[in-house]
């Protein structure tokens, strides 16, 4: 591995640097490599290490990626073949020149049926076309209106709508389309029908689930007889859908970082996510902005002010320190966060507002909290940071930096082409590249060994990107499509249309998890296919991950995917 050196600004700031393979990368596909939340240092530390707003250097390095690429769709292996389910749309209550309600209802058909499905008007097929089933959906829509008399003081209208889906599969199949029924009933005062309507397709948007076909016959086993819940080691009840609450009590807040703050009669109590059986840590100093557990106990940031954050470290007995930081502008409580590494632990806070950003990062000694250095990064917000052997990487609008253990510059690039402000930031990790958007549409391969950029891909998506741990790097595309690249070869691999719906996706045992509403698809990462689908009976929004537990978010809930379920205090 080689080492490489920069001198940086006016009579030379010289560093030299030697970084790991490994990096705590926030936004990693994992949930264990994301940028824990918030912590801070005290009042009482000694600063002589701190490192004032850094402006421009003379001599900032400009990166330039050795290979600028794009990548059209025709290059992606398309591995699934199309089901096309012919659709008969019935509806009541709706005159002939509101055909924009049927195309609506007929659009969030088409997102909630990924691939290998392909939603199709009936009247709309060619005669060579093959129905693989049939849908049949009926919209009926009733509206009354209270006018306003001596008996009524205000005018009222009131609308009931009703979807059915009635879903015919070829035999030996069985879905969760088969019966669907949604019932709305609403009333308002005043002529407020179209407001009424947008909460009707609001909720409607909610309670659709993603369609999922599996064979009556063995429902935990795809068609070649695999067993995909023991091969994935999940439970296998969830081939059924069959979810139950980890938590005995209320969740109040998730940090990624290990711990959930969960709700007991008189307090809240933080829970260690690898070690549920371990005694809880009782919290009474306010609301839980950010916290980290370890073996001992956990570090935690109660937010005071936008501008000051309280930190402590507890055990299940006491409180060993207490600190506290200030912010010289307001930061969202929201993006607290701890990131931890040998010997440092930090804060970093931000607010990252239209047309003002800026963020603040506060080390500090994990034992004593004595504040070790602060950096403060104003315009942009954080792409990528890490901590590793004492030193910090940080990626910040268009500008990369690496500060040593005490909180010195020692290289400083700006991305050529990247921008201050936007509209997503992302990270991760393949081998020894750090990965990140360093402005929308643009994704950065920055050489952590030698600082040299080494690619920059354009995409027309504007969701976060996915990296998994076999070189794989997943982008999302025009025409809600995933898209597959292979980061060794640099080769297009496969796509898969998933109708603009993830939620959430992870890299689990050599497959790719897809978080979809209502559901999860289990995709091969070589190839793409799909080989199986998940029912779920819950609106989850995030994939978890701690030690060997891989846990889902949904409700202020968690739910267990693999091991036992288990109820903790």
């Amino acid at each position: 591995m080689r080492q490489w050196s920069h001198v940086v600004g006016q009579g030379g700031v010289a560093g030299r640097w030697h970084l790991g393979l490994i990096f705590a990368v926030v936004g990693c596909l994992s949930g264990a490599c994301d940028a824990p939340r918030s912590e801070r240092g005290s009042g009482s530390a000694e600063r002589g290490g701190a490192v004032p707003m850094l402006r421009d250097h003379v001599g900032t390095e400009r990166l330039s990626p050795e290979q600028r690429l794009q990548f059209r769709v025709s290059d992606f292996a398309a591995p699934n073949a199309p089901r096309i389910v012919a659709v008969e749309l019935q509806t009541r209550g709706i005159g002939r020149h509101e055909e924009g309600l049927e195309e609506r209802l007929m659009e969030l058909l088409r997102r909630r049926a990924p691939e290998p499905f392909e939603i199709r008007r009936r009247r709309g097929l060619e005669r060579d076309e093959v129905v693989w089933a049939h849908l049949k959906v009926t919209l009926q829509r009733r509206i009354e209106r209270t006018r306003k008399s001596q008996r009524v003081a205000h005018p009222r209208v009131a609308l009931r709508m009703e979807v059915t889906f009635e879903l015919r599969l070829p035999r030996g199949s069985t879905s969760n389309w088969e019966r669907f029924h949604f019932s709305f009933v609403d009333e308002r005062a005043g002529e407020v029908l179209v407001e009424l309507e947008e909460i009707f397709w609001r909720d409607l948007e909610h309670q659709v689930p993603t369609l999922v076909v599996r064979e009556r016959a063995a429902l935990a086993k795809d068609a070649a007889g695999i067993d995909w819940a023991r091969r994935l080691g999940f439970r296998a009840e969830l081939a059924e859908g069959v979810l139950q609450p980890m938590l005995a009590f209320p969740m109040r807040a998730l940090f990624r970082e290990g711990c959930a703050a969960v709700v007991k009669e008189h307090h809240v109590e933080l829970i260690r996510l690898d070690n549920p059986f371990a005694p809880g840590i009782v919290v009474n100093d306010g609301a839980i902005a950010a916290a980290r557990c370890d073996a001992r106990g956990a570090y935690i940031a109660v937010h005071l002010t936008d501008r000051a954050v309280d930190v402590f470290y507890r055990t299940t007995s006491q409180v060993q320190w207490r600190t506290r930081v200030s912010f010289e502008n307001a930061v969202d409580p929201g993006r607290l966060r701890f990131v931890a590494g040998g010997e440092q632990l930090c804060l970093v806070g931000e607010r990252v507002d239209l047309g003002f950003r800026y963020a603040k990062i506060v080390c500090f000694h994990p034992e004593t909290g004595a504040v070790r250095w602060e950096w403060t990064e104003p315009g942009a917000d954080i792409k990528a940071l890490a901590l590793r052997q004492g030193r910090v990487f940080l990626a910040a609008g268009r500008h990369v930096r690496v500060l040593s253990q005490e909180g010195k510059l020692l290289w400083h690039a700006v991305v050529e082409g990247g921008a201050v402000l936007d509209e997503r930031s992302g990270a991760c990790m393949i081998e020894e590249k750090l990965i990140f958007s360093h402005r929308l549409g643009r994704v950065f391969a920055l050489d952590m060994d030698t600082g040299r950029g080494l690619w920059e891909i354009t995409t027309f998506g504007r969701r976060p990107f996915f990296c998994d741990d076999a070189h794989g790097l997943y982008l999302d595309e025009a025409g809600a499509l995933l898209v597959a690249i292979d980061t060794a070869q640099m080769e297009a691999k496969w796509r898969f249309r998933h109708g603009g719906q993830i939620v959430d996706a992870l890299a689990h045992n050599g497959m790719l998890l897809l978080l979809l509403p209502r559901a999860i698809y289990v995709l091969g990462i070589e190839n793409g296919n799909v080989y199986w689908q998940i029912p779920l009976p819950v609106y989850a929004t995030a994939f978890h991950r701690y030690a060997r537990r891989l846990l889902l978010e949904a409700d202020g809930q968690l739910y267990e995917l693999t091991d036992e379920i288990r109820h903790f205090r």
